[in-house]
């Protein structure tokens, strides 16, 4: 632990690691780690993030995302959807707690702050003599002691902390956005439309787009498809896990899968997908 110099005075005051420091420390390595590695998607943080800054660049938002909000509508010879969510991962129905605890330990003025941290506590060793010596100090004594950084390098890392501290709320909200909940292919008027139910639009309403916009992606691995939009930045996650609801039932992710392609149809969708026994 080492003194820290505050103006002209010499501070009691301890530096070193502490409770608040670790716990910061600890969420800003595990906390993007831990929501990564646990979602049921698998796309690449890289291409998330794009997904998540073109967003926000074209402003979409639930009304022009394809088109305008509907209500729910079944397929009239069935009284459930095509594939249907009934159960959400952890971290869709946490992401506000996390964020709010995300942006505690980022911008908060408290001890667990890390830009507090890094603004009131970065500091590194001097030995010019320091401004509260008296000229009766011996001038051999050793005037070794800790001073805080200059403002430019803790303004700089204190941003830093900031915009990460954004890019991470941003990615996240991105990510619990763009997971769906539920999705058909539904025919109105001879037009066959797909229905998009993800967590922006709700419980009781829906994304229409026609079907010929759209098409049929596979995802990092056999548990996951993704469905993208001509003209369209976003990109929708369907995940394929032991959660998954096919016509009411409950069915296996391989059930699933297989059930998905037939009925999507070999047009709009991926080589890969079209053809299983292509190397991916």
């Amino acid at each position: 632990m080492f003194p820290i110099a505050v103006g002209d005075k010499q501070s009691e005051t301890t530096f070193g690691p502490n409770l608040s420091s670790v716990v910061t420390t600890l969420w800003y390595v595990l906390f993007p780690l831990y929501i990564f590695a646990s979602l049921d998607t698998q796309m690449s943080f890289l291409r998330r993030l794009g997904d998540g800054l073109k967003r926000l660049r074209s402003g979409t938002t639930v009304t022009n995302l394809v088109g305008k909000a509907s209500p729910i509508r079944p397929r009239p010879d069935q009284e459930f959807l095509l594939f249907q969510k009934k159960r959400l991962p952890w971290w869709v129905n946490w992401t506000y707690g996390l964020l709010g605890l995300n942006i505690i330990f980022t911008i908060c003025e408290n001890s667990a702050s890390t830009m507090d941290l890094v603004w009131n506590n970065w500091t590194k060793i001097s030995t010019e003599k320091p401004a509260y010596a008296t000229d009766n100090d011996d001038d051999e004594k050793d005037h070794t002691h800790r001073v805080l950084r200059s403002t430019w390098e803790r303004l700089s890392v204190a941003a830093l902390v900031f915009m990460s501290g954004c890019v991470t709320t941003a990615v996240v909200m991105q990510m619990r956005s763009s997971y769906v909940l539920a999705f058909d292919i539904l025919t109105d008027h001879g037009q066959r439309n797909l229905f998009l139910q993800t967590i922006r639009t709700g419980p009781t309403k829906g994304l229409s787009v026609p079907f010929n916009r759209a098409f049929l992606l596979p995802g990092r691995s056999k548990t996951e498809f993704m469905i993208r939009v001509d003209g369209k930045p976003t990109r929708w996650y369907i995940p394929l896990d032991d959660n998954c609801f096919i016509d009411g039932k409950k069915v296996s992710p391989q059930e699933a899968r297989a059930t998905i392609t037939s009925t999507w149809g070999s047009k709009r969708v991926s080589q890969e997908i079209a053809n299983p026994f292509l190397k991916r």
